[in-house]
């Protein structure tokens, strides 16, 4: 949706197929991601997901939303620390 390098990028995500069909029937979610400078080379990621409504997130979070964002953040840390 929108870039403000280097300190933000937000887009929807959406559910698809192998083919990149958006599946219509699952909700879709608007990630704004910030970036803020601590400083000292550091920076804070702020992720910020927003659905239409509480049950699309409850529906989300069932199907392992959590854990699936928990381990990309793992897999961004890993690659960060190389």
């Amino acid at each position: 949706k929108s870039v403000e390098a280097p300190t933000k990028f937000v887009y929807v995500d959406y559910f698809s197929d192998d083919a990149g069909t958006l599946n219509q029937d699952m909700p879709a979610l608007e990630v704004t991601n910030e970036f803020i400078d601590l400083g000292d080379g550091r920076s804070k990621l702020v992720s910020t997901s927003l659905a239409d409504n509480a049950e699309q997130i409850e529906e989300l979070i069932k199907m392992g939303m959590v854990e699936g964002f928990t381990s990309q953040l793992q897999k961004l840390d890993a690659m960060l620390a190389e």
